[in-house]
């Protein structure tokens, strides 16, 4: 492709598949800081035609490491403070976000409600 600036955006929609992040028929980028763990993301098929193409960050971002909150600590409270019991769901909900996208998407598999 000589100006993929032209012609490259999102698949109409009734052709974007689901993924772990979307539904059939929204389309969602994927970016990584590594052009072989964008691939792994986005598993083409073998044979298919791929674009990987480089973008210029020009605000800042906010990133959540969803690794990272396999090693947060629960802290010090007591599970009667509904503070502290609220805090301990959030931990928790991070931890299951991040354990469902860490695992392989198989087509047509969806995560539970």
């Amino acid at each position: 492709m000589k100006r993929p600036d032209l012609t490259v955006g999102p698949p109409p929609a009734r052709l974007a598949v689901a993924g772990r992040m979307n539904p059939a028929g929204v389309a969602v980028f994927y970016g990584a800081t590594d052009p072989t763990v964008t691939l792994d993301e986005v598993r083409p098929p073998v044979g298919s035609k791929v674009l990987v193409a480089y973008f210029e960050v020009i605000r800042p971002l906010m990133l959540l490491d969803l690794e990272a909150m396999e090693e947060l600590a629960d802290g010090a409270g007591s599970l009667f403070d509904p503070i502290h019991r609220r805090c301990l769901q959030r931990i928790q909900f991070l931890r299951q976000l991040g354990q469902n996208l860490a695992k392989p998407v198989v087509p047509n598999d969806e995560l539970p409600d």
